[in-house]
């Protein structure tokens, strides 16, 4: 199909003067050069800007399918682009920097993509804004490029978009956009928010559609093709895991009811509010693009209704934020990417107009200083506000002390290289770790040993939780927190590790050990262990199960610390949490 069959002129506008011509070219070079910024601001974001919890996460399933033990055969396919990473570094949070920034090379070729769909109806200054409002999106400069699946799956269909409405709809490029598609959702079933957009496109294409028989072969070639990449790949990848997760049906389901069915309206206002203050002319430029898409009319220009269908169906994943549960920050990236295409679409409206130019020029300057301010805010300066550098020593404290990789206890798999015993605990584990009522953490401890503790959450850190003064109105399970304060002394900051406080008031005092090891004896008065006279300082294997300890002054505390004597660095000034939210 040529651009002649669907009524849409790609030729690039006749200038109409050496004046106008210069105008052009001096926005498209305050443009780019604004856009260059952005992208040195997203760089600088994904080098120094504190990591997620999830970012963790999803690198702990690339650990997993390396190590044999990966069992979810739906949305982890993104391990076999990243299994490289373990070759950056030992230091998980390295890798994750590594990651970002191949992330900000996807998240470039996805701006490339926008600009070619909207050169498909806008001025070349009008294209490359619609990317620049992309970049310069407060929680995408800061969330654009995490580590996540959100800008992975976002450049698929990107791909996949810019594909099908190509100049030519040629049978390479439709096979292509069905790959993209199907890979997009092996990725992560969310892509299926993006069918809307593509079914009303499908529709526009089709209804001007000269040759409508060529038409119906066209769309089914790309579902065809798309279903039957995201079979043969998604068998393939099972193969090479481990599986004992639930089928696809199951997780789809489950992801259904959780993230849309149960959700409430709005349920991401939070952080919309945020996004309404730093990014109000985004937010305005937006509805403007959308309110000329909807009358079909650009000054001195009438959309085509193929033209005004397209654009309309990009608005679909941005209205998935009236509903969609997991709206978080890094979603953004997600679901404004088709629809910046409409902000492109007000920059040709305000240069358009019939307004003087000078009124145009204050618009559209104020628009691109207040997008300059947010690139430097959130960009340069919020990265020194929360910077990783902490969560860095922090990683090489953990590998320092524990060289070989032990079991261990945290909310998102922080060590990602070691094997943890727990659960995710996003909002969404913890609420279904609630229902359950199921001692998660207790039953790890028995099976698996852990060694060590990180409390990166508030959940975990029981020492801390002993000097509120009201409990969280959600927590863990007391069987859970009981195992915690019973097996896991503090160590360092957020470090707890295997250990036992003891408090003598009586001749013997039994005690149950329940992670084996070596420890060291710290106190101030000799204690008999299991008839073994020990000073402080000197070490004693405990073995899995129950421990006599004698004080020779009755009254006496003493610590049992898993190790010998194990390094512990002076504490940094000031309590500051390893995770600081979005």
């Amino acid at each position: 199909m040529t651009s002649k069959e669907i009524n849409v002129s790609y030729a690039k506008p006749a200038p109409t003067g050496i004046g106008s011509e210069c105008c052009r070219l001096s926005q498209i070079r305050g443009l780019s050069l604004l856009l260059a910024f952005a992208i040195a601001a997203r760089i600088h974001v994904a080098l120094f800007y504190e990591v997620n919890w999830d970012e963790f996460y999803y690198l702990s399933f690339v650990y997993q399918y390396e190590n044999g033990v990966l069992s979810a055969q739906l949305q982890t396919f993104h391990v076999h682009f990243f299994n490289w990473l373990k070759l950056i570094s030992s230091n998980e949070v390295t890798q994750i920097k590594a990651a970002r920034l191949v992330l900000v090379i996807l998240q470039s070729i996805t701006g490339f993509f926008i600009y070619r769909i909207a050169r498909r109806m806008l001025s070349p200054a009008a294209a490359i804004f619609a990317v620049l409002c992309y970049f310069a999106f407060s929680f995408n400069i800061r969330m654009g490029a995490s580590f996540r699946s959100d800008p992975i799956v976002t450049f698929f269909l990107m791909a996949s978009l810019a594909l099908v409405l190509s100049e030519k709809l040629e049978i390479k490029r439709l096979v292509l956009a069905g790959a993209c598609i199907a890979i997009a959702v092996l990725i992560s079933i969310k892509s299926l928010l993006y069918l809307p957009t593509f079914g009303l496109i499908a529709i526009a294409l089709f209804c001007d559609s000269q040759t409508r028989s060529k038409m119906i072969y066209q769309v089914a070639t790309v579902l065809v093709v798309a279903l039957a990449v995201f079979v043969v790949l998604y068998f393939y990848h099972g193969a090479l895991l481990n599986l004992t997760d639930s089928p696809a049906a199951d997780t789809v389901s489950r992801s259904f009811d959780k993230t849309i069915k149960s959700a409430t309206f709005l349920p991401g206002f939070f952080y919309l509010k945020y996004s309404l203050l730093y990014d109000l002319f985004f937010w305005i430029t937006l509805i403007y693009g959308v309110k000329i898409a909807c009358v079909a009319l650009l000054p001195k220009k009438r959309l085509s209704r193929q033209d005004q269908l397209i654009l309309l169906s990009f608005t679909f994943p941005l209205c998935t934020i009236f509903f969609y549960r997991n709206a978080f920050p890094y979603f953004y990236s997600f679901m404004l990417a088709p629809a910046t295409v409409l902000c492109g679409l007000a920059w040709d409206g305000l240069k358009l107009n019939s307004r003087s130019s000078k009124e145009t020029t204050v618009v559209t300057s104020c628009i691109l200083f207040f997008m300059a301010l947010s690139i430097c805010y959130h960009g340069f300066i919020l990265p020194k506000k929360k910077p990783l550098q902490s969560q860095q020593e922090f990683v090489d404290l953990v590998h320092t002390l524990f060289p070989s990789p032990t079991s261990y206890i945290d909310c998102c798999s922080m060590i990602s290289s070691y094997p943890q015993a727990g659960f995710f605990m996003s909002s969404w584990g913890m609420d279904s770790y609630i229902q359950e009522q199921r001692p998660i953490l207790k039953s790890s401890i028995e099976r698996q040993q852990p060694t060590f503790l990180i409390a990166n959450n508030r959940f975990l850190d029981h020492a801390r939780l002993a000097e509120l003064a009201e409990p969280l109105p959600k927590q863990l399970l007391h069987q859970d927190l009981t195992a915690l304060e019973q097996n896991y002394i503090p160590h360092w900051g957020a470090l707890y590790v295997a250990g036992k406080h003891l408090y003598l008031q009586a001749d013997t005092v039994d005690f149950m050990i329940s992670i084996p090891g070596e420890y060291t004896l710290e106190g101030t008065q000799p204690t008999v262990i299991d008839k073994q006279w020990l000073s402080p300082g000197e070490t004693v294997y405990l073995a899995f199960g129950k421990h006599i300890a004698e004080p020779t002054l009755l009254g006496q505390e003493i610590t049992f610390r898993w190790g010998n004597h194990l390094y512990r660095p002076p504490l940094p000034s000031g309590y500051r949490p390893i995770f600081t939210g979005f």
